[in-house]
């Protein structure tokens, strides 16, 4: 095993030596990849509303698209009316931009707020696709409405109303996904690596492992 291993390396090092360009280009391009860049004003209220403690979010799947999470207008409307400290407190730069520090008291100043985001690429509305348009409603008005849709298609009409549907397109900063990431890889190479390992960090991780399986059980007894 240590001799094929020896030779993975030995393989890589050659590919690297031979064809320094190629492998150049695969450690860089996702470093010169440049992320969307949110716009600061409004980007606070995104993470508010998407929080631990905002918005409830569901996933639906969007015509010719992937999955894709989003949230209902009303239930927008009602976070903003019923979080005014939180509001003012984080958002303050947005409620200033468009609602003169005030924060919103009506369906007007919802849908100013649900405009911005929509005019600044956190999200935009989505209208429900049914696999099967035919599909009457009681009165035979169409098709019967959900509450929370399972399949979604972006709105021709793009302004913010309290009884849409908007797909979220905010995604934050990457940077800790690709740390992760790294982790993961390191920690990969590491294991496959393990019988080359110096007989002092074999004997480390094994010290470490049975400290940690007696505090971990001794914990649940």
């Amino acid at each position: 095993m240590t001799l094929t291993i020896f030779k993975q390396i030995i393989f890589i090092l050659d590919f690297a030596e031979e064809n320094p360009r190629r492998v150049t280009f695969m450690f860089s391009k996702k470093s010169t990849e440049k992320e969307p860049q949110w716009d600061q004003t409004y980007e606070p209220l995104v993470k508010v509303i998407l929080g631990k403690k905002g918005l409830k979010t569901k996933s639906a799947s969007e015509v010719g698209k992937k999955k894709v999470d989003y949230f209902r207008g009303k239930d927008f409307k009602k976070f903003l009316l019923e979080g005014e400290d939180i509001l003012k407190k984080k958002c303050s730069a947005a409620l200033e931009d468009v609602l003169e520090g005030n924060v919103p008291e009506s369906d007007k100043d919802i849908e100013t707020l649900g405009n911005e985001l929509i005019a600044r690429g956190f999200c935009y509305k989505a209208v429900y696709k049914p696999l099967n348009p035919s599909s009457k409603s009681e009165d035979g008005s169409g098709a019967k409405p959900k509450k929370w849709p399972d399949r979604l298609g972006q709105s021709p009409n793009q302004s913010f109303d309290c009884e849409g549907f908007y797909v979220i397109t905010y995604a934050g900063s990457s940077g800790m996904q690709h740390f992760l990431l790294g982790l993961m890889i390191a920690g990969v190479l590491l294991a496959c690596m393990f019988p080359v390992w110096p007989m002092w960090a074999k004997v480390g991780v094994w010290y470490v492992s049975v400290i940690f399986l007696t505090l971990y059980f001794g914990l649940l007894i």
